[in-house]
């Protein structure tokens, strides 16, 4: 059974489907974020407000490299993640990574504390619409299959019917990564 990593921008769902399949597929969950939250005892936007969006993703990096190979993991990664080159290289030798992909539209509509949330770039490149156009290539780059979420979600369909499709397809299905 294969380890699974989803990508993509803040607000596309990684945390609470990635909880969800874990539960689902008896598997161990990581959010590197919570790790980063954890290590400096701060909140994402505070941390990288205090050491800046260079310290920020060196520390994102890091705790990529942390991770120890599994079958059994499920990680959701930060929405910065993918410009972490030796973290997410070191993830892809034993993880499907899936990108969830979702509109801007949907996006902005969930994320209800954008100023707080603490996503690098979002200041200096001047928005969400900014950072979603420096990153969606970046996603693409990484991605062994690209889930687009519905439209509707998280409502309909839930976070658990998404997570549920997820593991049938990748962990119990036949969907693997190249």
């Amino acid at each position: 059974m294969p380890a699974i990593c989803l990508i993509g921008m803040p607000g596309v769902g990684k945390s609470k489907i990635g909880h969800s399949m874990a539960s689902l597929a008896g598997y161990d969950f990581i959010d590197t974020d919570l790790v980063i939250n954890r290590q400096t005892g701060t909140s994402l936007n505070v941390t990288i407000d205090k050491i800046g969006a260079d310290s920020f993703l060196e520390m994102e990096d890091a705790a990529l490299l942390g991770i120890h190979p599994s079958e059994t993991v499920i990680i959701s990664p930060g929405g910065s993640s993918v410009f972490c080159d030796k973290g997410m290289a070191h993830i892809a030798t034993f993880a499907t990574i899936l990108y969830l992909a979702d509109t801007l539209k949907n996006i902005e509509r969930r994320i209800i504390n954008l100023e707080t949330r603490g996503i690098v770039g979002l200041t200096e490149l001047g928005g969400l619409d900014a950072v979603y156009e420096q990153r969606d290539p970046l996603y693409r780059k990484w991605a062994h299959h690209v889930v687009w979420l519905p439209e509707g979600f998280p409502f309909n369909p839930s976070v658990k019917t998404m997570a549920e499709r997820l593991v049938a397809d990748y962990i119990n299905g036949v969907v693997r990564h190249p």
